[in-house]
């Protein structure tokens, strides 16, 4: 996977400005590996993951990794998290469907 830093002005441009031709051999390509993980579940997005990214290793983060990614996460981007999260929950919160009842006169 290659990482293209938001600063990098000519190379995000690139992409934006990427003419949306479709590759039929690509569009197949998708659509076998797409039915190769409906059939075979984990097993088939494991194997993509060794061929096409390369991992080597678990595909799970454990808690311990976690953990420490968070303690070397910059203050400021854990704050912006933090910010990010209460308006995330501040919108579904307002998006749930809300309860009612209603009593008609019987009969």
């Amino acid at each position: 996977m290659r990482v293209i830093s938001s600063t990098n002005r000519r190379a995000v441009q690139r992409i934006v400005d990427r003419d949306h031709i479709v590759d039929d051999v690509v569009k197949r390509r998708v659509l076998r590996i797409i039915d190769d993980v409906r059939r075979r579940g984990d097993r088939a997005v494991h194997k993509y993951a060794r061929s096409l990214d390369r991992l080597s290793g678990p595909m799970e983060v454990t808690a311990a990794e976690i953990k420490r990614g968070a303690r070397e996460t910059p203050p400021a981007v854990r704050a912006a998290i933090r910010q990010a999260a209460r308006h995330i929950r501040r919108v579904a919160t307002k998006q749930r469907p809300k309860h009612w009842k209603m009593s008609v006169v019987p009969g």
